[in-house]
């Protein structure tokens, strides 16, 4: 079906300890959401798809769900980091 554009950012911040999600690269690679976080007390890494519109510092609009080459990179980088 069609699936309306939602912001996983606040699924994520429901979901972790005192709604605290430190994101890695926010400004870069938009369409996917990565960073730091603790459930039940445990330390995680979140890697998830924005399923937001978003705008690149280029002005280039990037359809939300979509992986862009920002993303992968910003997504591969921070599995590394983990």
């Amino acid at each position: 079906g069609n699936v309306k554009p939602y912001d996983m950012l606040e699924i994520i911040e429901r979901i972790v300890d005192n709604s605290e999600f430190d994101q890695f690269k926010q400004d870069y690679g938009k369409t996917i959401l990565c960073g730091y976080a603790r459930i039940d007390g445990w330390a995680v890494g979140i890697v998830a798809n924005q399923r937001l519109i978003a705008k690149t510092k280029k002005g280039e609009m990037q359809i939300g769900g979509v992986i862009y080459n920002d993303s992968a990179d910003k997504g591969a980088r921070f599995i590394m980091n983990c």
